[in-house]
């Protein structure tokens, strides 16, 4: 796991709640990358709020491969907060996978 100071935390917080599509594509490919669960939260959040197919199945993606037992606590918030009702399922299938 690559190491994250706060500058680039601070530019990736932002460029996920970029308008450009390809901007919050490319932060999501930058945490696969880094592989921190450090944004779990922020992901979730940007997965829930967009309507954008691309950025959610980049997002999916992502949940799909993550094998932090770090993150259950923070999916099992995500699964149950009406916010996120619309992609609850997916949510769900990403833990078995």
């Amino acid at each position: 796991m690559s190491a994250l100071n706060d500058k680039t935390g601070r530019k990736i917080r932002e460029d996920l709640l970029s308008t450009q599509t390809f901007v919050v594509l490319k932060a999501i490919e930058k945490l696969r990358q880094i592989g921190s669960p450090a944004f779990l939260d922020d992901l979730l959040n940007v997965l829930c709020d967009t309507d954008n197919d691309d950025i959610k199945a980049s997002i999916i993606a992502l949940l799909d491969d993550l094998k932090d037992e770090n993150a259950v606590p923070i999916l099992i918030m995500a699964i149950k907060n009406e916010k996120c009702r619309n992609d609850k399922a997916a949510i769900v299938a990403s833990c078995w996978k």
